[in-house]
């Protein structure tokens, strides 16, 4: 049942301009980015990918993993390559730009509850690197926040969920308009000592987007269960609007990103 509500609900997506579930993802070759292409490696894994943009510091900064959305089969780090050098200029954080293995059409059909917590595995093996190498790249290991967008929204929580089964954390997690999936079963299966989840900030856009709408209930649980959680409300931003859409792009939508990122970067700074 809950494959055919996720295959109803990608498919759903692509009406609002996602990318459609039905086609077979091809591989991004690695153009010239703004940041610094990356890979760290897994035994007996396929190697994760990503953009790095690090920033000059005499301190160690906080480092924030950027997850793109695309309905788990579409989206590449390149698309918010921008995107992710300006929140780092703008937030003073470093950045990991996430280019996680998309799911094939086979994979959608055939197993896609298996191969999207892969890509979970992808973000919590990242949280795990960069933990254990913090000295080399300049960054507090214990200021790691975790940024995702739809299904990348998705990704991250889950990921959120898995390391606090493992007992270890991240400093904060950004859900913008994220999917929910399976996100409040997750988190109602933890033990409780680790229900008290990270901090956490959810982004809503408006109320047709039936996604970013599904997610409240998780929102709701965190919340009663007295989890640091806040909330931006945009009720006129459109599904991917922060991904999509550029501040110089000079519209409505492009003053929302303003507005996202702004309030996203004064939540950074405001986390204890």
């Amino acid at each position: 049942m809950k494959k055919l509500i996720l295959a109803i609900s990608l498919t759903l997506a692509t009406l609002g301009g996602i990318v459609a579930c039905n086609s077979t993802p091809k591989p991004q070759p690695q153009t010239q980015v703004l940041g610094q292409w990356h890979s760290i490696e897994r035994p007996n894994q396929t190697a994760i990918k990503g953009i790095y943009y690090p920033k000059q510091s005499a301190q160690k900064l906080p480092l924030v993993i950027n997850v793109h959305g695309g309905a788990f089969v579409g989206g590449s780090a390149q698309m918010i390559d921008a995107q992710s050098k300006r929140i780092g200029d703008n937030w003073g954080v470093a950045v990991y730009n996430l280019d996680y293995k998309l799911l094939t059409k086979l994979n959608f059909i055939v197993n896609a509850d298996k191969y999207i917590q892969m890509q979970v595995d992808e973000v919590s093996d990242t949280v795990k690197y960069f933990k254990q190498n913090a000295q080399k790249y300049n960054i507090d290991p214990d200021k790691i926040i975790l940024l995702g967008y739809s299904s990348g929204g998705y990704v991250v929580s889950a990921s959120t969920l898995d390391l606090a089964k493992q007992g270890q954390s991240v400093w904060g997690q950004v859900i913008a308009y994220g999917f929910i999936k399976d996100a409040l079963e997750r988190y109602n299966a933890l033990p409780a000592q680790s229900q008290k989840l990270t901090n956490t900030l959810f982004v809503f856009t408006e109320e047709k987007d039936f996604i970013s709408e599904g997610i409240r209930p998780y929102y709701d649980a965190l919340n009663q269960k007295g989890v640091n959680v806040s909330k931006i409300e945009l009720p006129k931003a459109q599904h991917g609007f922060m991904e999509e859409i550029s501040p110089q792009d000079g519209n409505e939508q492009a003053g929302y990103v303003v507005q996202a990122e702004q309030q996203i970067g004064e939540w950074i700074k405001g986390l204890k």
